[in-house]
This record gives structure tokens, C-alpha cells and sequence, in this order.
């Protein structure tokens, strides 16, 4: 007779014969075990109340035993090789807590199903705050989605990000946060950053208000440890970092619209996000045109009345729609 899975559960079940229950002793006690059988046809609470009742009767028999070795009925194994038979069911005992173990580490370890997670998704003119299940606050630009797992579990935290978010990260040094993006992966254990990076964009943006993050890319070779008022850039799998005034990009949380000197073209998807409007270029003379500046919570009137006037350009508002021309 073969030991498989199917007799060890049984073993473990108290439902073998007498003979099967001796190869199964003479098996565990002769250190040759080094298969991991599980018993995988039971659910999580019957299979651990099964183990854990089939050890405890174990532990119980193995204390009888060493304290009446010398009262052993005949037909039992001699005193002679009680002992290690004490030491064959200990081992049975402790290959069982073992299993178990293992068991459900890895059941923790799997990674739950992105389909189970939860979205939150932003619409153009809009803005939110949301809190996670550890603590974790994240501000969410316009036109951004988030999704995370209505629970994290006991080893990551890990949520995924299309748009710009301000997080600001509950310290778990046992549980590293892990935002994943369709270009990069930031980790970190407790700090404060923002992130961006929409949907259509072929590059990704961190800047880091306090605390270190762990920035990096599938395909790219560098892997960045980037501390408070650094930034970095992700394009065509090479990393670029700068040292910034990390205030300045984080503005827009605070409903200020921020322009680091970038060309129209640049600032039109980010101005359509706010308002929730269609901004169409007349005249592609306009487009490299640079703009630089700090807007406070403007109206979409009051924000293009101030462009029209450091551009030199001029503008239409139609619904939804604007244009801008010379």
C-alpha cells in the first residue's frame, strides 16, 4: 500500500484501519515525508478544525504514552520502541502544524482578483477625497479612477491609479503600499506624494512631499529611491529626476491650477479636465506658446479672459466648447 493524500486524510480523520494507521506511523517515523500533502477538497474552517482536532489527539496520546510505557497491553509495541514512537507521532504532529501552515501563508499570499475591487472614477469638473480601509488618504484629480480591495490583506497594500492622485500613506512598516500604474509601480511604507499619470499618457510624473518612495518601471533598468521635493519622470523606459519645490505641483488639491512654464498644447488637457469642457486650437501657431503662473480657483471666463491677455490670444465659449484663435 501506497501513502497519497487521499490515505493521509483519512489518517488525519481518524477513519484508518489499523494497518493503514501502522504504514502511515512507520511512514512518518522513518523521516522519508517530504511531499506536501493537503487536504484541498475541504473548505477553510472544516480543514482547520480537522487538523487542529487531530493534532490536539495526538499530543494527548503522545503524553499517555510517555507517562505508561511500562503499562503497555500486549499486541502494543515494546517498550523498546515507545520511544520512538513518541518521537514518530511528535514528528506527525509537527509535519502537521507545518502543513497547515503553509497552507494558509499561501492562501494569504495570493493576490486578491483585480475584478473584486472596488472603483472610484472622477468626472471632469470634479474632485474627491477618499479614505482606505488602513487610513490612507487619496485626493483624486479630475478625470481620474482608482480602484483598491475592499480589504487589503495582511501582507501589501496595492491599488491602482489612472489620472493624478495626492496620497497621503498610513505608516505600516510590515505592510509596504504599492501603487501600480499602466507604466510604473511606486512603493513605499508611510509618505506623502503625488502621482500622475491619465490614461491616453505615455510618460508618468511622481513628485514627493515627504517621506521615500520607491519608484520604478517594467522594462526599465533603473529604479529610483527619491525622498521630499524630488521628482521624477518616466518616458520611453528611462528615468529622469529633478529637484523641486514640491508645493508647486501639488496646487491643484487646493483648487489652485498651476503652470510651470509649459506650451499651450501641454495645458489644454489639463484646463478641459477642470471645467469639464472641449477646447479646440484654431490656430496651431498658438499651440507652443508657454504659460506660467498660478491661477486661484478661477471661473472658466475669468482663467481664458487672463490667458487672452498674457497670449495675445482670443477665445469663444459656445456650450461646452471653447476656441481659442489670434
Amino acid at each position: 500500500m501506497q501513502i497519497n493524500p487521499q490515505l493521509l486524510k483519512r489518517y488525519w480523520s481518524e477513519e484508518c484501519t489499523e494497518e493503514e494507521k501502522f504504514l502511515v506511523r512507520k511512514w512518518l517515523a522513518s523521516a522519508e515525508p517530504q511531499e506536501d500533502y493537503f487536504i484541498d477538497d475541504l473548505n477553510e474552517s472544516e480543514e482547520k478544525e480537522l487538523m487542529m482536532k487531530s493534532i490536539n489527539n495526538r499530543i494527548g496520546r503522545t503524553i499517555l504514552s510517555s507517562e505508561n510505557t511500562e503499562s503497555l497491553k500486549p499486541g502494543h509495541l515494546p517498550l523498546r520502541h515507545s520511544k520512538k514512537w513518541i518521537f514518530a507521532v511528535a514528528a506527525s504532529v509537527l509535519l502537521a502544524v507545518f502543513f497547515l501552515q503553509q497552507h494558509y501563508v499561501s492562501q494569504e499570499a495570493a493576490p486578491l482578483s483585480i475584478t473584486s475591487y472596488h472603483e472610484v472614477a472622477v468626472p471632469y469638473g470634479e474632485k474627491r477625497i477618499i479614505t482606505l480601509t488602513d487610513g490612507t488618504i487619496v485626493h483624486l484629480n479630475s478625470g481620474s479612477r482608482l480602484k483598491y480591495p475592499p480589504q487589503f490583506s495582511n501582507s501589501q497594500r496595492h491599488v491602482i491609479l489612472s489620472g493624478e492622485a495626492y496620497f497621503i500613506v498610513a505608516k505600516n512598516p510590515d505592510k509596504p503600499f504599492t501603487v501600480e500604474t499602466k507604466h510604473t509601480t511606486t512603493r513605499v511604507l508611510g509618505t506623502r506624494f503625488n502621482l500622475k499619470e491619465f490614461a491616453n499618457d505615455q510618460h508618468s510624473i511622481i513628485v514627493i512631499d515627504e517621506g521615500r518612495v520607491q519608484f520604478s518601471a517594467p522594462g526599465c533598468t533603473d529604479t529610483l529611491i527619491l525622498t521630499a521635493n524630488s521628482r521624477a519622470v518616466f518616458r520611453n523606459y528611462s528615468m529622469e529626476k529633478s529637484v523641486v519645490q514640491a508645493s508647486s505641483y501639488l496646487s491643484w488639491k487646493d483648487n489652485i491650477l498651476h503652470f510651470n512654464d509649459i506650451p499651450l498644447s501641454e495645458a489644454i488637457p489639463i484646463i478641459e479636465r477642470w471645467y469639464n469642457v472641449k477646447i479646440r486650437i484654431k490656430d496651431q501657431a498658438l499651440s507652443p506658446l508657454k504659460i506660467k503662473g498660478d491661477f486661484k480657483n478661477p471661473s472658466l471666463s475669468s482663467l481664458l479672459q487672463d490667458l487672452s491677455y498674457l497670449m495675445n490670444l482670443k477665445y469663444k465659449i459656445k456650450q461646452n466648447e471653447v476656441s481659442l484663435y489670434q
